[in-house]
């Protein structure tokens, strides 16, 4: 049995497929990891702990889901948008954008609170922020809704709609300010954000959706936003009538309220003639135009006329907008070459429509008269089948994709601008798209195949001269399993794509296609959503014997066993119907130490009486017919976004939903900065929903109702400190502290591949092997944990005798040899773990091992 030393110098191969623990021959493999949770890949090799999250607010409906939406005006002026239903948020610098003060004079201790502000001008239902309070300080730096307002006065209420009881609250004796939380009200629904398309120029963004007119949304400042539909100027139109039908306007003059007569309804909306979502709609007519504003009947509508219409005799030279409620509205927008581009409407799905160059919003495509290089451009792409065009992105040409293919778009040439003669689209490929937009990333673009599992690189290949999209999920299919639904690029530091998955976990690829870096990592966030129940459903036939199985947040499982006679310890009795067996199963897992449990009806919902900072309660039933379980669960990333920042990092956002003392809360956060100052110790940011805490010594630490229930772990002056649970909005340290961080803890997880080497007779896979000793290379890293498995795992020393118990101590970057647990086995994992909020990026592994040949 030979000794041998191995090297694993990088992670570029980024967390690999379990598809692929039988190919050690893939040059991938060595530079691979089985699992890396919570850690993102360097370009350079490394593998990082990724940053925890700030808070910064609650959306406005927890209930319903929400999207973040970047507004980018230059990378000095840049604001994250919250979409919700029928509703947009504004956030900047870290923060939500309030209107203006209004002053407050008085606060009742009553229930409920009674705020007097002179002329608030609020209404019901609207969110406020009281801050500057003298007195009664129990209100400051809060979030109130408006309810039962007056003139002069209004009461207070929590986000759920119960009232403030402020009784036990110190008098109020002066001062302070509510700011209303700004918001824009929008036409889109819950259902329809995640379909939402836009494009932006400078300080206007134009908003799609087929449902809904294409909307412009303009910024004047801060507060001042406005959300208007796009006056389109002279199309874009269907096709020039061809039948004998015939449109006749009482006039021909600009003006309101001109009748509109049709000679038949052929050729009308397909032989349906006018209909009253018609409404809105442009209709040209000869040399002029108009918008249709009511609808009589089917031959009969009223106008208003744009621009003179030339003859008010009846005519065949018509035809109808493109963009209406009966033909759909555009589903997809970007900008190219001076041009706003819209396309595929729900009528006409393979349609694209270009504006006048430099006129983003004029669609004039100069029907009847002589084209000119600058005029609108209406494009059908002819295919075999009709796919709807799902995105658009603008490269050095313009890249289309549809549902059955992509496309490129171009003038004929390499340089030539597109005009209304030469445009060329030509097919791609046949991969076929997503509804969801792609992104560009250098010269490439990276698009979400239709059945969202693959993303795939589409770009020019000099070799087969035209674009070619390898899948960049081949090596780590398991990452997108279930489908992504979000896609979101952060350029800087470190060119990482995230995206949000269906189950809830963020995935990252490091993507630097110069480097050979293509590296998948996967993010679970802090805190957990669900809660553990269990249904009876079917007392009756509920066999005697039957076990639950409740695993605890550390990993230890408890068995509750039915019976139909004397329940004894960790026993329930089935007995006389569902709610009376509840009650039972209720009563014999509270009598357990670990756990409490309530009953209503036929449900029991169980919690640990003392809950790790991390990992979850589950429940699983050995008969899931009759006694139905559910379990707690990861919390879960409903969207990302990224934005520029005037710093050197660009800033990732999320909102992330998690079960908050019982309730379902969704959380706007953005992620810290992954560079840190290294000399200072309290300068580390890795928990999540976190805020910190700067001032004088202290030991309670307030303001964090939103985590109100939760184990939270804390940073105090840079060091360790035990957990905590949040009660009433606070929580005591052991001892006082300048500096402190508090948040969700999360754990970051490297598991490499079975190491393949000491083998003096080919291959070691599948050989008895031991590891017994290993050198971890680091980077700024304090406290993390190294064994064979996450049962056995070591805890690196690196504070010394010379070190304070009660401070932290700087991050250490170099080697450190430590005796590994192994024993005798085939596998040859190694795994390295960091449960503390303390930084930890690993260089190299350097594993010395044994391997038995015989």
């Amino acid at each position: 049995m030979a000794r041998v030393a191995v090297q694993l110098t990088n992670f570029t191969g980024g967390e690999l497929s379990p598809r692929l623990d039988g190919r050690n021959d893939l040059a991938k493999y060595a530079s691979g990891c089985a699992t890396l949770e919570n850690l993102v890949v360097y370009p350079h090799g490394s593998a990082a702990r990724r940053p925890g999250t700030n808070f910064v607010a609650e959306v406005a409906d927890s209930t319903k889901k929400t999207r973040l939406i970047p507004f980018e005006f230059s990378t000095t002026q840049t604001y994250m948008l919250e979409f919700s239903n029928l509703k947009i948020r504004v956030f900047k610098d870290n923060g939500a954008v309030l209107e203006g003060n209004k002053t407050i004079s008085a606060i009742t201790k009553a229930n409920p609170a009674v705020v007097t502000a002179t002329s608030h001008g609020y209404e019901n239902g609207d969110e406020v922020l009281i801050s500057g309070v003298g007195g009664m300080t129990e209100v400051n730096g809060k979030r109130f809704l408006v309810a039962d307002k007056t003139t002069n006065t209004f009461e207070l209420q929590d986000k759920d709609g119960v009232d403030i009881n402020s009784s036990s609250f110190t008098t109020y004796t002066s001062g302070g300010v509510s700011n209303k939380v700004f918001e824009i009200t929008t036409p889109y629904l819950e259902a329809e954000l995640f379909d939402l398309k836009f494009a932006q120029s400078a300080d206007v963004m134009y908003i799609c959706h087929p449902n809904h007119e294409a909307e412009k949304l303009s910024r004047t400042g801060h507060t001042s936003w406005t959300l208007t539909d796009v006056d389109f100027t002279n199309g874009p139109y269907l096709d020039t009538n061809i039948s004998t039908t015939t449109l006749n306007p009482g006039s021909h003059t600009v003006g309101t309220g001109v009748a509109l007569v049709a000679s038949a309804v052929t050729g009308i909306n397909s032989g349906s003639g006018f209909v009253s979502t018609d409404v809105g709609r442009l209709v040209r007519f000869r040399d002029g135009y108009g918008k249709i504003t009511g609808v009589t009947d089917t031959t009969n509508a009223t106008i208003t006329i744009i621009k003179d219409l030339g003859s008010a005799t009846a005519s065949t030279d018509w035809s109808l907008g493109a963009f209406s409620d009966t033909t759909g509205h555009p589903s997809c927008v970007t900008f190219f070459e001076q041009r706003l581009v819209f396309a595929a409407t729900l009528d006409n799905p393979q349609t694209v429509y270009f504006s006048k160059s430099g006129d983003y919003e004029n669609m004039d495509a100069n029907i009847g008269g002589t084209i000119a290089d600058d005029d609108a451009i209406i494009y059908t792409i002819a295919s075999n089948q009709v796919n709807a065009i799902r995105f658009m992105t603008a490269t050095r040409t313009l890249i289309i994709g549809t549902a059955g293919g992509e496309f490129a778009v171009s003038g004929g040439g390499a340089d030539n601008a597109i005009t209304p003669t030469n445009i060329l689209i030509k097919k791609q490929s046949n991969h076929g798209a997503a509804n969801i937009d792609a992104i560009s990333v250098g010269n490439a673009t990276l698009f979400l195949q239709r059945a969202r599992r693959k993303i795939r690189e589409l770009a020019y290949n000099f070799d087969v001269d035209g674009y070619v999209a390898p899948d960049m999920t081949i090596l780590a299919e398991h990452i997108t399993e279930g489908g992504l639904t979000q896609v979101a690029y952060q350029q800087e530091p470190n060119q990482i794509i995230y995206a949000t998955r269906e189950d809830g976990e963020l995935v990252g690829l490091t993507y630097q296609r110069e480097q050979q870096v293509v590296a998948w990592h996967r993010h679970i966030f802090g805190g957990r959503f669900g809660i553990a129940t269990l249904t009876v459903s079917d007392y009756a036939n509920i066999a005697n014997g039957t076990k639950l199985t409740l695993t605890k947040s550390d990993g230890t499982t408890v068995d509750f066993t039915s019976t139909t006679g004397t329940a004894g310890t960790n026993e329930f009795k089935t007995e006389t119907n569902n709610n009376t067996t509840a009650t039972n199963l209720k009563t014999a897992i509270n009598a357990h130490a670990d756990f409490t449990a309530t009953v209503s009806s036929a449900v029991v919902t169980v919690t640990e009486t003392a809950h790790e900072a991390t990992g979850y309660l589950t429940i699983k039933s050995f008969d899931s017919t009759r006694l139905t379980a559910t379990s707690e669960g990861k919390a879960v990333v409903d969207s990302v976004s990224v934005i520029p920042t005037d710093d050197k990092e660009y800033q990732t956002w999320v909102i992330v939903k998690r079960t908050i003392n019982g309730v379902t809360r969704r959380y706007v956060e953005y992620l810290n900065e992954l560079d840190f100052d290294q000399t200072d110790n309290t300068s580390f940011n890795f928990l999540d929903s976190a805020l910190s805490y700067s001032g004088s010594a202290a030991t309670t630490i307030s303001g964090l109702d939103h985590l109100e229930g939760q184990v939270v772990s804390v940073l105090a002056d840079g060091a360790t400190h035990p957990n905590e649970t949040v009660s009433s909005g606070s929580i005591t340290l052991d001892r006082s502290a300048k500096s402190v961080k508090v948040g969700l803890a999360f754990t970051s997880l490297l598991q490499t591949m079975r190491l393949d080497a000491g083998s003096q007779d080919g291959t070691s896979q599948g050989k008895t092997k031991r590891i017994y000793d290993i050198t971890v290379r680091m980077f700024e890293t304090i406290g993390i944990e190294v064994g064979p498995n996450l049962n056995d795992m070591e805890r690196i020393p690196f504070r010394s005798s010379a070190n304070l118990m009660d401070e932290g101590i700087p991050p250490f970057t170099g080697d450190k040899e430590i005796e590994f647990r192994g024993n005798y086995e085939t596998d040859g994992f190694i795994y390295v773990r960091q449960t503390q909020p303390l930084p930890f990026t690993i260089l190299s592994l350097y594993p010395r091992l044994v391997t038995n040949d015989g």
